[in-house]
């Protein structure tokens, strides 16, 4: 199963897309005053155990988007 999700927020650099799957990582403080930085890493390992790929993408002309998959659970 493939899922793609995006959103045109003020997105991120191209140098910060793998980082933001790290456990704590925040873009910049300014951005987020809450938030311990755990949200995508959950999502990340729960993708990874269930045997599928995630990765994060640039939308132009701003915007952040994701991409995952996940395994047939019948097969």
């Amino acid at each position: 199963h493939e899922i793609d999700y995006h959103d045109n927020g003020k997105g991120i650099e191209d140098s910060e897309l793998e980082k933001i799957f790290e456990r704590f990582y925040r873009i910049d403080t300014d951005r987020s005053k809450t938030g311990s930085g755990l949200g995508l890493s959950i999502v990340r390992n729960a993708v990874l155990f269930h045997k599928g790929s995630i990765k994060a993408y640039r939308v132009s002309p701003t915007g952040l988007g994701f991409h995952f998959t996940l395994k047939d659970l019948k097969s």
